[in-house]
């Protein structure tokens, strides 16, 4: 097969992006156990920013593939194409990108599930607070209007029959 110094170029971004989503993870994992929320919206913009990097290395990948007639290949069986001692080399590569990516995903679930219950915890806290409202407090602008004739315009705006 052709040289295989394209694959390796991009099992090598795909191993760099790797390590900086899992430094990110991280410090999502820091900032979530600091109660450090304020820093959760900056990680969403970092998130969008690793997705494209993500989607160029895809990208990269899938012109290599057709460059190489290998469209319907796997990783794995590209580097079996390749000569002994190349494909030595790059099966190593690939797999400790397979690691980093088994320990992202890992990181990934933990992040994931603090986030959870960290929401749960939140909707708890809201729900407790709402119990000491009152039933009228509780029906907020309806509560307001009970017993009146009321109706809505063609403009959307709320109006009374009763003035």
């Amino acid at each position: 097969m052709r040289d295989m110094r394209a694959l390796e170029n991009i099992i090598n971004e795909y191993d760099d992006v790797m390590i900086d989503l899992i430094n990110l993870q991280d410090e999502k994992l820091e900032a979530l156990t600091n109660d450090k929320d304020e820093k959760l919206e900056e990680f969403l913009k970092t998130d969008q920013a690793f997705l494209l990097k993500m989607r160029g290395i895809d990208g990269k990948l899938s012109k290599f593939q057709k460059e190489t007639n290998t469209e319907n290949m796997s990783c794995r069986e590209m580097i079996d194409l390749a000569d002994r001692s190349t494909k030595k080399e790059l099966s190593g590569r690939y797999e400790r990108l397979e690691g980093k990516l088994a320990m992202y995903r890992q990181k990934a679930d933990i992040v994931k599930s603090l986030l959870e219950v960290k929401s749960h915890a939140a909707e708890m806290v809201a729900a407790m607070m709402g119990e000491g409202l009152s039933e009228d407090d509780k029906a907020g602008i309806y509560h307001q209007n009970q017993g009146k004739d009321t109706k809505v315009n063609r403009t959307g705006k709320f109006k009374s029959k009763r003035v």
